[in-house]
């Protein structure tokens, strides 16, 4: 197997990179390409990066070469990895706008010099913001090759949340979340399992866990994650979690990663085993069911866009787009999420 990963000096590919060798998924007969610009600081961080994870992994890793142009990718998965980030001091602001601008030319500069060699791949866009990345890179390549993987990230958040509250391992849980990797994510309570409950006490839990009318959380989750920020900055980051715990589930999911970011730690890893999770049902073919954001066209309740959609994702992708059973007040939402999401796309 040929991987690549384009940002492997960043903190999100080097965690990534790390947890391939580290499963097992890769090893000494496949091949690890780590990607970067010649011109910029990757040139010289790349090749103390193959050296450190020689020096730790030898036995167990694959053969590595360090990639200077796109056009010297040739991979059977390309991981989109490079682009900046939020700030993580709280005093220092850029707008979602400002990142998407600058992070959709970079994912153009390699979406349209890797589409000059022709070669085929499977691409996994973890750039932020992911909607933006998908659609750069179905522009140059097929649809059914190009994932993005923030709405697996956010699913992981959600069952997360689920099972820190009913006290249990989140292995037990599964749920999905769909829309937008930002404020147009759905998270679908229609879509919980719990192992080893009935279906009577399964409902009445998701009943209990879901009871925050759904007005009030779609129209103060900004608010809450201001409030969360000003404690952080103010008390701490102990009153600040505390002060998240008593928010509903669906708020918690977006608004826990924001106060991790702005204390200084970032949001790495969970990104990072997000993408690996999804390479590793492609990569030993589990044909899962999990969501990710595609390039729609009518394949899911008629939408038409970038949206985090259920699918079945095997070796050759995506296998097979979903179009699961949801609850009333969760089909209301699909459309008007749709059109927000295409509204920020616009221009790309």
């Amino acid at each position: 197997m040929k991987i690549a990963i384009i940002g492997a000096s960043g903190d999100v590919g080097r965690t990534v990179i790390l947890s391939l060798i580290q499963r097992r998924l890769m090893g000494p007969s496949d091949r690890l390409q780590l990607v970067g610009r010649s011109e910029g600081p990757s040139f010289r961080t790349l090749y103390g990066l193959k050296s450190d994870l020689l020096d730790g992994l030898m036995e167990s890793a694959p053969h590595m070469e360090v990639i200077l142009h796109p056009s010297e990718i040739d991979a059977d998965i390309v991981v989109m990895a490079a682009g900046i980030t939020f700030p993580k001091e709280v005093d220092k602001k850029l707008s979602r706008e400002s990142l998407q601008t600058t992070n959709v030319r970079i994912c153009q500069f390699y979406a349209s010099s890797i589409a000059k060699t022709g070669r085929s791949s499977i691409y996994f866009i973890t750039t932020n913001p992911v909607e933006a990345g998908v659609k750069v890179f179905t522009k140059y390549f097929p649809r059914d090759r190009v994932l993005g993987m923030g709405v697996h990230m956010d699913t992981m958040r959600f069952r997360r949340e689920i099972a820190e509250a009913l006290g249990i391992d989140r292995s037990r849980i599964r749920a999905l979340v769909i829309g937008e990797h930002g404020p147009e994510m759905i998270q679908l309570w229609s879509s919980v399992r719990i192992e080893g409950m009935d279906e009577k006490e399964r409902k009445e839990k998701i009943r209990d866990l879901s009871s925050h009318p759904k007005e009030v959380v779609w129209s103060n989750t900004y608010q809450a994650w201001e409030k969360t920020l000003t404690l952080l900055e103010e008390k701490g980051p102990l009153q600040a979690f505390d002060h998240i715990h008593g928010l509903p589930i669906e708020m918690r999911t977006q608004v826990r990663p924001w106060t991790a970011h702005y204390t200084g730690s970032k949001t790495t890893i969970g990104p990072a085993m997000a993408t690996v999770d999804l390479l590793e049902k492609i990569l030993l073919d589990r044909k899962d069911l999990v969501s990710c954001q595609i390039n729609l066209q009518g394949e899911f309740y008629g939408l038409k866009g970038i949206f985090g959609t259920p699918l079945i994702l095997g070796r050759k992708g995506i296998e097979e787009v979903k179009e699961i059973d949801l609850w009333p007040d969760e089909k209301e939402l699909l459309e008007g999420a749709c059109q927000n999401i295409n509204k920020r796309l616009k221009g790309i």
